[in-house]
């Protein structure tokens, strides 16, 4: 008998594209958010926190709540500046700055009742300062996890293309692995997260790269993007609904996904390990509609991976 995925993983949504005005507009980042934590459909979410203190203030005790209810909470630094500033930069100014504004968002995780910090390189550097920029990011990931550790929390990697849109330091999976694995021997808080649209845009395989990770895998997206054809205004890591013509991912790949998540251990019966969607709405269908299509598929490639 075909089970569902909730079975193996705990299955959830991602906020911020879901509204993607939130990102320019706090009050727009408020009032959707206190919609979304609502939602009867997830188990886990990821959320970030807009940088007006009258909104934070109303919103904490409402997302403390939904973190209390569900699992695995994990708040993501989507409002950094990572298009402008590496996170491994060699400027000290800059590096004290980035870890003011770390620390406020730490303060924010912790106080929401997060469980994981969801954290990115920043802007890649010119190829010959790039050896230093990630002496210098690792400095930074080492100093991170130790604030973390104090609350309990753990920081979670996310790995962004090098070339295409983001253009961010990390980076090639295999980079991003040599990174968490260097930290391993001290840190014991530090992990990646894994979006299959990155994967894409990484111009890696999807199962070569999810075994690559599966060791160090603390979340997964599921997500699309269009790589091919530069002209589609969701062109780049903008992650149209999963099945979004021009995009990358479908049931197909999904399946791939799913199966190698399954064979790697990240997916088994009864586990906890966290696997969100994360779409930005596109004319044709409303949100719900879109979540509930890309739902459908993602149960469609788990049936698929049963049967196999």
């Amino acid at each position: 008998m075909k089970e569902p995925l909730k079975n193996f993983a705990t299955v959830g949504l991602v906020h911020h594209l879901f509204y993607p005005s939130c990102v320019h507009d706090p009050q727009v980042h408020a009032d959707s958010l206190e919609q979304f934590i609502q939602r009867r459909d997830m188990a886990t979410f990821d959320v970030s926190m807009p940088w007006d203190n009258a909104l934070r203030h109303r919103l904490i005790p409402k997302i403390r709540a939904s973190s209390e209810r569900l699992h695995d909470t994990a708040y993501a630094i989507h409002l950094f500046p990572a298009r402008q500033i590496c996170l491994g930069t060699t400027n000290k100014q800059q590096q004290d700055l980035i870890k003011m504004i770390l620390l406020d968002q730490i303060d924010i995780a912790m106080t929401i009742g997060a469980r994981q910090f969801i954290f990115m390189s920043g802007i890649d550097v010119p190829l010959e300062e790039r050896p230093q920029a990630i002496q210098c990011f690792k400095t930074l990931c080492r100093w991170l996890c130790e604030q973390l550790h104090n609350h309990d929390m753990i920081a979670t990697l996310e790995i962004f293309d090098r070339h295409v849109d983001k253009k961010f330091l990390c980076g090639p999976s295999e980079e991003a692995v040599q990174l968490i694995q260097a930290l391993k021997p001290d840190v014991d808080n530090i992990g990646l997260l894994l979006d299959v649209a990155h994967i894409r845009l990484l111009n890696e395989s999807l199962e070569q790269t999810i075994r690559r990770c599966a060791p160090y895998l603390n979340r997964v997206h599921l997500g699309n993007c269009v790589i091919k054809n530069k002209e589609n205004p969701y062109y780049g890591d903008l992650h149209p609904p999963i099945g979004y013509t021009d995009g990358e991912i479908d049931i197909p790949e999904l399946a791939e996904t799913l199966s190698t998540l399954l064979e790697t251990g990240y997916l088994k019966r009864g586990g906890r390990n966290s696997i969100l969607t994360e779409l930005q709405p596109v004319p044709g269908k409303t949100l719900d509609e879109w979540i509930e299509d890309n739902h459908r598929r993602i149960e469609t490639a788990w049936g698929m991976v049963q049967e196999s």
